[in-house]
């Protein structure tokens, strides 16, 4: 579980695995598109994004190194 506070600035994430994000509340900005509570996104390994939270967020953060997109292994 991953608390954001609320005016999180956009923070560019490139994971070494596919990061898996449920919001619990508030909302988390993904690419500038806003999740929100009971939201979900998924990041490939190795895609980069910009994630940030205007509101604070609590969300769910599932990272997995072994799960890779199809032809990407």
């Amino acid at each position: 579980m991953a608390r954001l506070p609320a005016g999180w600035p956009p923070t560019h994430c490139d994971e070494e695995a596919t990061l898996e994000l449920s919001v619990c509340e508030g909302d988390l900005s993904v690419e500038g598109a806003k999740v929100g509570a009971g939201g979900y996104t998924l990041v490939p390994r190795g895609f980069g994004c910009d994630l940030g939270s205007t509101g604070g967020a609590q969300v769910f953060v599932f990272s997995n190194p072994s799960m890779a997109p199809s032809g990407r292994e």
